[in-house]
């Protein structure tokens, strides 16, 4: 501790000579763990979060205890700082990773996860597959991140499971359809067909990806007269007028989301170009919306 104290008191300093400390204490190696973690457990030292941050640069497996009793901490990101450390460490802290997905915190079993699949061990793969049954829904999410960091058939099964979840669905299909699996493809269309303009748009380049299998479903789409879909862009504009109005803009702005899912439709049939999509794409030029026309 002696050792380590006109180091860390320099953290206290800004720039160059906070850098310089650090990189000294990096350089020091192993020698410094066991007063870092110390650091680390001592719940007034206003250095925890430097040691923290030294110990994802440092990975020796004796911090591994110190890192785990530390995953709860929200405060400056601790905790995640944590997760990062047993990253680099590897190997050595799977076991004690994998007990971790018995914690009663949600977070410590989320950050656990989330290094477990980093690592990429293949002791934790059935304890990942198990956690896609968590109680808590953003530890699941964690858990499908983990898993399909792995290879194999089990990872496809893992994936159609998920399926079957509201929290994992769209995270699913993506992959699915990634893969070209086309039991993602009804999946996909009711994400492209929903609200979130955000992942109607991945689903969108995940169908123009699989290409001409979708085709027909592609087509029924853009044929689709659902009022619902131009009632949205409908209330899009209204908004953005009111923006308009409201607050000055500069004319350079990014253009709004797509919300009309038949606009989707259109340009994946044009990415995908297949001549079939012909008559579809010109009937839509006489559509009552004016930028369904001009994307068919």
């Amino acid at each position: 501790r002696s050792t380590l104290f006109p180091y860390t008191t320099l953290f206290r300093s800004q720039g160059d000579l906070q850098a310089q400390a650090q990189y000294a204490l990096i350089e020091m190696g192993s020698v410094v763990v066991e007063p870092l973690c110390r650091i680390l457990l001592d719940e007034d030292d206003p250095l925890r979060f430097y040691a923290a941050d030294l110990l994802t640069k440092i990975h020796d497996d004796r911090a591994i205890k110190s890192l785990i009793s530390v995953l709860a901490v929200r405060v400056n990101g601790i905790g995640q700082l944590a997760s990062d450390a047993l990253v680099g460490i590897g190997a050595p802290a799977v076991d004690e990773l994998i007990l971790c997905l018995t914690s009663e915190e949600p977070v410590v079993r989320q950050l656990a996860i989330r290094a477990l699949g980093a690592i990429k061990d293949e002791r934790a793969f059935e304890s990942l597959h198990a956690a896609l049954k968590d109680e808590s829904p953003d530890v699941r999410r964690q858990a499908f991140a983990a898993v399909i960091n792995f290879q194999g058939d089990q990872v496809m099964q893992a994936a159609l499971s998920a399926l079957h979840d509201p929290d994992l669905r769209v995270e699913a299909s993506l992959f699915l359809g990634m893969k070209k699996d086309l039991r993602s493809v009804p999946y996909l269309l009711e994400i492209l067909k929903g609200s979130d303009p955000l992942n109607a748009h991945r689903a969108q380049s995940t169908l123009v990806l699989i290409g001409q299998p979708v085709l027909h479903e592609l087509i029924i789409l853009l044929r689709d007269r659902s009022p619902e879909y131009s009632i949205r862009e409908e209330k899009q504009e209204l908004e953005l007028k009111k923006q308009r109005l409201e607050l000055f803009r500069c004319g350079n702005e990014p253009p709004p989301p797509i919300l009309d899912p038949r606009r989707l439709a259109a340009i994946a049939l044009g990415e995908i170009g297949d001549g079939r999509a012909i008559t579809a794409l010109t009937e839509a030029l006489t559509d009552e919306s004016p930028r369904l026309r001009v994307d068919a």
